[in-house]
């Protein structure tokens, strides 16, 4: 589970509303963020990873493969919300 704290110390409405939060302006400021790949390395945009990693460190991810591992387990409707191009 990727947020092991909605299980049983919260209820299912307060986890329900957290997933609804408006993160626009977020993720807008994310997309502002100077991407430094190369043209060749860009297969996902730069605020959509950055997001993925923002919720997968929240999660409890502290090096890179954690995120990596984190990130493999974020729902695709919270994937979708963060700026996913495909499903």
């Amino acid at each position: 589970m990727l947020f092991p704290h909605c299980s049983v110390a919260q209820s299912n409405q307060d986890c329900a509303a957290a997933r609804e939060c408006d993160i626009s302006s977020l993720l807008e400021m994310l997309a502002s963020a100077t991407d430094l790949r190369k043209a060749r390395g860009r297969q996902y945009l730069i605020g959509f990873v950055l997001a993925v990693t923002m919720v997968a460190v929240f999660a409890g991810a502290s090096n890179y493969s954690e995120i990596a591992r984190r990130a493999r387990d974020v729902s695709q409707e919270m994937l979708m919300r963060l700026g996913s191009e495909w499903d």
